[in-house]
């Protein structure tokens, strides 16, 4: 025990000493790999079509350090233009000084944190030095918007009648609905209200909790109005006909009763979140009043919420008071007839409802939106909304962001790439050995590494801070 200090060194300092030398492992050996591979592709290439002509530099930042590679370029004498084969055989994109999975990482953090300088940031911490702005991780996120954007485009903008008789879609008695607005402040404009919606068949068990079943978000595009569009939206994703059930879910906004108006089947309901909410705000210091209108709340009974209101003399105290305690008769007058419970519409036609739920997932739902995208009062650009809010569905349905790519398992990933690496020529061999030789060196209690590089070299000071332990 004397051979060991025990007031130097920590777990957290190990960690970190570990992965600064991982960190700079993986560089080196990255960019050796890198070059092995280009000289590999330099002797093997087409010489009669790819004349050498030079060799740039490219850099590019990954998730354990900058990597660089000198890469060289080719004419290709059948189309007289530049060519990185290189770059086409690992499809590295243009001049692109991101590594896809570092890319996804930062945008990951974006959307799910709650601002880009925050996703900046916990990129600086963890490697210890800037690494992406937050304007280029805002980037990013734009580009890839407008790609899915795009993508979308290139698709019929009406269901096909080959898109209708699609097999595997799911086919509800009872569709449900939850819909909502948030508005977000536009750079160089006032506000936009961003329409959103909630699509799912029923709820389904998930360990304690329940989920929702077939789930899918719209969100509101084009000048046509929003539920003639959201029509189209649902012939994509459910088989729906005459005999359909719509339950419909919202605040109590004109546009969103616009549904009844739509569909033959439907059903609208005031989300019990709002009706809770301005009940609390405008009577929770009135107990006695709170608590008979609490229990008409709790029994679905908004005609004895109405005549509860109109008989409550209005506050005197001040004008403000006063105009606020009209909007909120007004609004309970306008809504209270909608608070009902779906289910006892449903048994009145026959429906079994016994494994349906209370509605209400919509403002949890709104709630993550309007984290990022209300951004603390500050004004967004209309692509950056956009991006951000297709970020977020593609999240929440797929639980992937846009353009990342799918998981793999990484066991057969390594092995596949040994395989492929080793198969290219010697030196790529020579890299993989010498990869493993640092392993061995310190599972044999002797890193290698510190008879082969200096004492100023980054590695070299990461295994020194490590003896003794």
């Amino acid at each position: 025990m004397n051979h060991f200090n025990m007031d130097k060194f920590n777990f957290k300092h190990m960690e970190q000493s570990l992965f600064i030398l991982l960190s700079e492992i993986f560089v080196e050996q990255f960019e050796e790999i890198l070059k092995q591979l280009d000289e590999q592709i330099m002797e093997q290439r087409d010489k009669n079509r790819y004349r050498l002509k030079d060799q740039r530099p490219l850099t590019i930042q990954t998730l354990f350090g900058e990597v660089t590679i000198e890469r060289r370029m080719y004419i290709d004498r059948q189309t007289g233009q530049t060519q990185y084969l290189l770059d086409q055989y690992l499809s590295i994109e243009g001049n692109k000084t991101i590594s896809p999975n570092l890319e996804d990482w930062a945008i990951r953090l974006a959307v799910e944190g709650t601002s880009y300088r925050k996703a900046a940031n916990l990129l600086k911490e963890w490697f210890g030095k800037p690494v992406l702005s937050h304007e280029t991780i805002r980037q990013k996120l734009i580009e890839r918007g407008i790609q899915n954007q795009k993508e979308e485009a290139e698709q019929h903008p009406l269901p096909q009648e080959e898109d209708t008789k699609q097999k595997n879609k799911p086919k509800p008695k009872v569709l449900f609905i939850e819909v909502d607005g948030i508005f977000t402040s536009i750079q160089g404009s006032r506000s936009k209200e961003n329409r959103i919606a909630m699509v799912y068949t029923g709820w389904e068990k998930d360990g304690n909790r329940f989920i929702e079943k077939d789930r899918h978000y719209y969100k509101h595009e084009g000048k046509e109005d929003f539920w003639t569009q959201f029509g189209e939206f649902i012939l994509k994703h459910y088989e729906v006909d005459e005999q359909t059930w719509w339950i419909v879910n919202g605040d109590g906004a004109d546009w969103i009763k616009e549904c009844e108006n739509h569909f033959r089947n439907v059903i609208y309901v005031i989300d019990r979140y709002h009706l809770a909410k301005a009940i609390k705000d405008n009577l929770g210091k009135d107990p006695s009043t709170y608590e008979k209108i609490r229990e008409a709340f709790l029994n679905y009974d908004g005609e004895k919420i109405i005549q509860i209101i109109t008989e409550k003399e209005a506050p005197t105290s001040s004008a403000k008071k006063q105009k606020e305690w009209v909007q909120f008769v007004t609004y309970m007058k306008n809504n209270a007839k909608y608070h009902r419970d779906y289910r006892t519409i449903l048994q009145k036609h026959g429906l079994d409802t016994s494994e349906y739920r209370p509605m209400g997932g919509s403002e949890a739902m709104m709630r993550f939106f309007a984290r990022r995208i209300k951004s603390g009062g500050v004004s967004l650009s209309l692509p950056g909304i956009d991006a951000m809010i297709r970020m977020i569905i593609s999240l929440k349905t797929t639980r992937k962001i846009l353009g990342e790519k799918k998981v793999v398992d990484l066991g057969k990933l390594v092995e596949q790439t040994q395989k492929q690496l080793t198969q290219t020529g010697g030196g790529v061999k020579r890299v993989i050995r010498k990869i493993t030789d640092y392993g061995k060196g310190v599972i044999n209690g002797k890193a290698r590494y510190m008879e082969t590089t200096s004492r100023n070299h980054p590695m070299h000071r990461a295994l020194r801070d490590l003896q003794g332990i």
